[in-house]
C-alpha cells in the first residue's frame, strides 16, 4: 500500500490552519464563560450576605467570613 505524503501534509496543514483560525473564538468563549461564572459567584455572595445573623451563627460563620466561606465552597469559584 503506497503512502501519499502530500495528502498527509495537506491534512495536517489544514488542521493547523483550522486550529489557528478558531483560536480567537475559543478565547472569546472562555472569556464569556469566565464572566458568567463571576456573575454567578457575585450573586451567590450577595445572597449569602443577606442571610440573617441567627442562621449564620447556626452555620458557624461570622458575618465577616461570609465571602471567604462562599469562595471556599462555591463551584463557581473553581470554574474561574
Amino acid at each position: 500500500m503506497a503512502h501519499n505524503s502530500e495528502a498527509g501534509f495537506a491534512t495536517s496543514s489544514t488542521a493547523t490552519f483550522a486550529s489557528a483560525a478558531f483560536a480567537p473564538l475559543r478565547v472569546a468563549g472562555r472569556f464569556i464563560q469566565s464572566i458568567i461564572a463571576a456573575n454567578r459567584l457575585s450573586k451567590e455572595i450577595e445572597n449569602s450576605l443577606h442571610i440573617n445573623q441567627g442562621k449564620l451563627n447556626g452555620m458557624g460563620i461570622a458575618r465577616d467570613e461570609v465571602v471567604l466561606h462562599v469562595l471556599r465552597t462555591s463551584a463557581n469559584f473553581r470554574a474561574l
